[in-house]
């Protein structure tokens, strides 16, 4: 009986661990790379739209510009200065975003152009460094001129040319890159979803195969009680042997009557040492 309790607390002890072990597993591998995959992806996702959204105020300073040095409006003197002294300003902060969102892409510079990946680390870096080429040089060095070289800034129709064929070749797609983001998030939910209800499935089969050992061994026990009971109270001579050694395994009160001999000193002899008695008593027996 000792041993059948034995082996549900052992089992019980088991299934507890294997629960820790799962929960574990389920915690490293879906919540904390979920976790992950929010704040790195988050903050590429911001530090693009601050990119995009230094080149548009590029942009929009530069048709400023433009159009005071083509109409030339009262007092546009002062305010071109003003505007070229912005776009200073904001090119030596556009310089700093890229850096920070190739920290985040773990891109080195200079940067080489490369065709399109399907993992979200590369996918994201080849346009960060196509944005980037352009901004490094075909945009900078052409505003770096245009700042310089005010007093020639042509008609208003160049600001679309220009921007087209500079400013807005740095954009970078950030409808891409959620699109991206979303369908990495999707995989890493469904996959948490999958582990959770395989983690739910295993410690359901755990406590339904805790709960029927638990009843298997209970139903021995009464049935081990049931016997114990018939076989010390049975008006008959009852011996329990090893079939091998043919050591007296138990006896009940009627046999240590019959014999004469305790069960402590029964359990301690063999079957032939109580069998060399009379052939009377052994036909008795």
């Amino acid at each position: 009986m000792l041993n059948k309790n034995k082996t549900i607390i052992i089992a019980g002890i088991a299934a507890i661990i294997l629960w820790i072990i799962i929960a574990a597993v389920t915690f490293d591998r879906t919540f904390i790379p979920l976790k992950n995959y929010i704040g790195k992806n988050s903050k590429i996702i911001l530090e693009v739209s601050v990119i995009n959204d230094d080149l548009t105020r590029t942009g929009s300073l530069i048709k400023r510009v433009i159009f005071y040095e083509t109409y030339k409006p009262v007092n546009y003197k002062n305010k071109v200065k003003k505007y070229l002294k912005e776009l200073s300003l904001i090119i030596n902060k556009t310089d700093g975003d890229y850096k920070k969102l190739f920290i985040l892409l773990n891109i080195k510079t200079p940067v080489k152009l490369k065709k399109l990946s399907h993992s979200n680390a590369k996918y994201f870096s080849a346009f960060a460094k196509k944005s980037y080429y352009h901004w490094e040089y075909v945009s900078k060095p052409i505003i770096k001129r245009f700042i310089k070289y005010t007093g020639f800034v042509p008609l208003k129709l160049s600001d679309r040319m220009f921007l087209e064929y500079t400013l807005n070749k740095s954009i970078l797609p950030t409808y891409a890159f959620i699109r991206k983001i979303s369908a990495g998030f999707v995989y890493l939910v469904r996959f948490a979803a999958f582990v959770f209800i395989f983690r739910t499935i295993v410690i359901i089969f755990l406590g339904i195969l805790i709960y029927y050992l638990n009843k298997f061994f209970r139903e021995i026990r009464i049935s081990e009680r049931r016997f114990r009971t018939m076989f010390d109270s049975s008006p008959v001579a009852h011996l329990v042997k090893d079939i091998e050694t043919g050591n007296i395994i138990d006896a009940n009160k009627t046999a240590e009557k019959f014999y004469g001999y305790t069960r402590k000193e029964l359990t301690a002899m063999n079957i032939t040492d109580i069998a060399l008695v009379s052939k009377r008593q052994r036909i008795s027996y």
